[in-house]
């Protein structure tokens, strides 16, 4: 995929944190801009997962941009499987200059990355088939007399089988 940050559907991304004092005061810094977000590869040959975060973090400020997290799915678990520590930071939200991105997504921990999308969400869809076929209006389908009476035909019809297969020494 190309970088261009500048197409019609890419979102501005906007980052805050909140810093307190040491007279107590809270402070919030803002930063918006272009922005990716990018999933840190957990296995690096020869280095350990968090040498991995690190030196992806440190990459992040020299380029100029903040990076925060957003999904955590880096767990740390026994050969049985029991979880041993909590999950580690598998993708960032990443905000700075657009050379900085560049860099950034080239950066040897980047195992995937994408532009944030700003578009809707589909929730109403219903797939790419045909029309959902409904039951036509006054049908016997779900009533209590119809389920009765599809569970005696389907179990006569197991028995007959049943007794069909015993009478040729199937069974």
């Amino acid at each position: 995929m190309s970088f261009n940050p500048r197409g019609a559907i890419v979102r501005t991304i906007r980052v805050s944190e909140t810093e307190t004092t040491a007279d107590g005061a809270e402070v919030t810094r803002t930063v918006s801009g272009a922005g990716v977000v990018i999933h840190v590869r957990p296995h690096v040959p020869n280095m350990k997962p968090a040498d991995v975060r690190r030196a992806f973090l440190r990459a992040v400020r020299n380029a100029g941009c903040v990076a925060a997290a957003v999904e955590h799915g880096h767990g740390h678990y026994r050969q049985a499987g029991n979880l041993i520590g909590e999950a580690a930071p598998s993708a960032f939200q990443v905000v700075g200059p657009v050379d900085g991105l560049r860099e950034l997504v080239t950066h040897f921990a980047v195992g995937d990355w994408h532009f944030a999308v700003g578009v809707r969400v589909p929730t109403g869809a219903q797939g790419a088939g045909p029309e959902k076929v409904r039951p036509a209006m006054r049908n016997a389908f779900g009533k209590p007399e119809q389920v009765a009476a599809t569970a005696a035909a389907l179990a006569k019809g197991r028995s007959d089988r049943m007794r069909a297969a015993v009478n040729a020494g199937e069974l």
